[in-house]
């Protein structure tokens, strides 16, 4: 193993001077044969850390420890180099564009009021363009992963809580045939709840529409209202009940009968102070009695409903 390792270490410092030949730019240089060179020595370095694994796994097991802190050294070393061989090449193809760029752009003729279209401009922007796109996709990929990620614990979590609850029912003496009656009325449960949501809902809607068509329009309630003023008119005037029929009539058809029973009290009401204000007696029920125990009756059957919820 000693040898290989000392082997191995000594390729990674030939490598090393080779790449700073490259720096140094010298005189006729082969630039394509060093980095070959180093190509070559940095894949021998990989099969000789690939081989220094395997005798570290073979060797004593109280030197393993410092052997494989060692052949880690020298695979870091192989990865630097590595990373530092892509890093020059990308430099070389870089300056190689550029230099082209730049004769192509010196080799380029001019003339005078020769429309020449660079598209420089275009291109920047489009550059931006397929960059945001590709970010774009690496959201989605990135989002779509965690949550498959996500469905595959939810998964697992599940699968676990349901075994449990197996065991449990297996512990407690449940059968097979007693969790899947328990599941199917976990089942009907659930409609059971669906289906009186949806009654409940039905009959919402339904009182609110009865509501909505037992309370009179704002047309009927001005038709109630003259009715009962023709009515209260005629009764004025003198004339009896019989007479004035056809207006109670009209004023019983277009007002609701709770309406009609709190006219029918607000104008007793008003008659009884119209009594009271002039001192006099009035009769309620056949009998004769002062105007003020009169009135007070009235305005306490007047009172009792919501005098002002009709007009």
């Amino acid at each position: 193993m000693e040898p290989l390792y000392h082997q191995t270490n000594k390729l990674v410092q030939e490598t090393q001077h080779l790449f700073s030949q490259l720096e140094k730019k010298t005189l006729n240089l082969d630039v394509k044969e060093i980095e070959n060179s180093i190509e070559s020595k940095i894949n021998l370095i990989n099969s000789n850390c690939e081989k220094l694994d395997v005798l570290c796994l073979k060797g004593p097991i109280f030197q393993r420890q410092n052997a494989k802190m060692r052949v880690d050294q020298l695979k870091y070393d192989s990865r630097h180099l590595t990373a530092a061989l892509n890093s020059w090449r990308n430099k070389i193809i870089k300056r190689q564009r550029e230099e082209a760029e730049r004769e192509a752009l010196l080799s380029r003729t001019f003339t005078t009021n020769d429309h020449v279209d660079i598209m420089i401009d275009h291109n920047v922007q489009h550059n931006y363009s397929l960059k945001n796109a590709i970010y774009g996709v690496d959201d989605l990929l990135q989002s779509g992963s965690s949550i498959l990620d996500s469905l595959k614990s939810q998964r697992i979590t599940l699968k676990g809580a349901h075994k449990r609850l197996i065991d449990i029912g297996n512990t407690l003496g449940l059968s097979q045939t007693t969790m899947r009656l328990i599941e199917k009325r976990a089942r009907q449960d659930g409609f059971i709840l669906v289906g009186g949501m949806l009654f409940t809902c039905l009959v919402i809607v339904l009182v609110i529409i009865y509501l909505t068509m037992s309370f009179p329009s704002k047309e009927d309630r001005t038709k109630c209202w003259n009715h009962r003023d023709e009515y209260w008119k005629c009764l004025d005037d003198g004339k009896t009940e019989i007479d004035c029929k056809k207006f109670r009539d009209q004023y019983e058809k277009f007002c609701p009968a709770l309406w009609v029973k709190h006219f029918d009290r607000k104008r007793e009401y008003l008659k009884f102070k119209e009594q009271l204000e002039q001192g006099g007696t009035c009769s309620l029920d056949g009998n004769k009695t002062d105007a003020s125990a009169q009135t007070s009756k009235a305005v306490f059957n007047f009172q009792t409903t919501n005098t002002n919820s009709y007009e």
